[in-house]
C-alpha cells in the first residue's frame, strides 16, 4: 500500500547573518508532520556574513488533509527554527501561511 504524497515548498527563509554560518539545521512543522533540513546541503557553507536565502519542501500525506481547496480558506500553521552547527538557535517563525493549490 502507497502513501501519496504531496510536496509543499513552504520553507522559504532569507535574512541577514552578521557572523558566518558553517552549519545546522532548519526544523518545519506543518500539521504535526517535522522535517529537518541540514543548511549546508540547500546552500553552500560556509554562509558569509551578509544576507542569505534558504529553500527547501516539506512532503506532506495527502491523507493530512483531505481538500487542497479547503486550506485555501484557513492557511496552514507553521513553525519554522533555524540552528547553528553547535545547536544554538539563530531565529524562529511561527504563524499562519497562505496554501494555493495547482
Amino acid at each position: 500500500m502507497s502513501t501519496e504524497v504531496l510536496e509543499w515548498n513552504i520553507v522559504n527563509l532569507s535574512g541577514t547573518t552578521d557572523v558566518a554560518i558553517t552549519g545546522g539545521t532548519i526544523v518545519a512543522s506543518v500539521y504535526g508532520i517535522t522535517q529537518t533540513f541540514q543548511i549546508c546541503n540547500y546552500v553552500t557553507c560556509p554562509i558569509p556574513v551578509g544576507p542569505f536565502t534558504f529553500s527547501g519542501t516539506i512532503n506532506v500525506p495527502s491523507n493530512v488533509s483531505s481538500s487542497c481547496f479547503a486550506l485555501q480558506f484557513t492557511g496552514v500553521n507553521v513553525d519554522m527554527r533555524a540552528y547553528d552547527a553547535s545547536g544554538s538557535i539563530l531565529g524562529c517563525v511561527q504563524g499562519n501561511v497562505p496554501v494555493r493549490c495547482s
